[in-house]
């Protein structure tokens, strides 16, 4: 018996790592809420398939390691409005996407759009 309850714990743990995110339409949001969706995904171990439009907080995301773009991801990035806000940010972007942001003129008020084939250079590919 207790090989079988060990043997569900690991279905149902294994079930739980395995959920996906997918994300097709998100203009952002508010930074400190977004900090929390992103850090419960990372320590789910949950895949976040970016699908579609991810900008401003929605970006965040690509903290996550599990990150992955189609080839119809558009992410979008800018300096947050809320003072400290694109500092926040910029701790998120793994150091490839830090990169590509100051090459293209750092977080500004202007939004910086890389999208499809870009995008998986950037996150990789889903």
């Amino acid at each position: 018996m207790k090989r079988f309850a060990t043997a569900a714990f690991s279905f149902i743990l294994c079930a739980a790592t395995s959920h996906a995110l997918t994300i097709t339409d998100d203009p952002g949001g508010v930074i400190g809420a977004r900090i929390v969706q992103v850090l419960d995904t990372i320590s789910a171990g949950e895949v976040v398939k970016i699908d579609g439009y991810c900008a401003s907080a929605c970006t965040m995301f690509l903290a996550n390691q599990n990150a992955c773009a189609t080839e119809k991801a558009i992410l979008g990035f800018h300096a947050a409005s809320a003072p400290d806000g694109t500092a926040h940010l910029w701790k998120f972007y793994p150091e490839k996407v830090r990169v590509y942001i100051t090459a293209h003129g750092g977080l500004t008020k202007k939004e910086i759009i890389v999208r499809g084939k870009e995008v998986q250079k950037l996150i990789g590919a889903c």
